[in-house]
């Protein structure tokens, strides 16, 4: 499948029961990220990208290693980078463990930075207040 593509559209065409999915890139569940997670974690198989379902329906999807955007790679990028390509995000949080995150609610993205570098992506199929 590969990550290749992201825009709004594209989660518009994923949102639906996760079984098809599972089946039909062979994706590995995971075990529980903890005693309380409601969701179930599937990894591509070599890629390093999950999808997390609740309820049946894909809910996000994590991405570690790419995710383009227009035909650029955002993991890796700086954040002067990100603001060239993305704009300035709708808010920006520290974290204690993950570092920063920008958060683009258009786009129902959070980009989570290590060292001033993008280290991973989750995006969604909607954004929640």
């Amino acid at each position: 499948m590969g990550l290749e593509s992201f825009n709004s559209c594209w989660f518009y065409k994923i949102w639906h029961a996760s079984k098809t999915y599972c089946r039909q890139y062979h994706l590995k569940k995971l075990e529980p990220a903890c005693q309380t997670a409601t969701w179930e974690t599937y990894e591509f198989p070599n890629e390093e990208a999950r999808i997390f379902v609740e309820d049946s329906y894909i809910d996000r999807i994590g991405c570690f290693n790419k995710l383009y955007y227009n035909g650029k790679n955002l993991i890796g990028m700086t954040s002067s980078e990100i603001y060239i390509i993305l704009g300035n995000p709708d808010d920006i949080d520290e974290m204690d463990i993950w570092g920063i995150s920008f958060n683009y609610k258009s786009l129902a993205l959070s980009l989570f930075l290590e060292d001033g570098r993008v280290e991973s992506a989750f995006c969604s199929g909607s954004w929640e207040d």
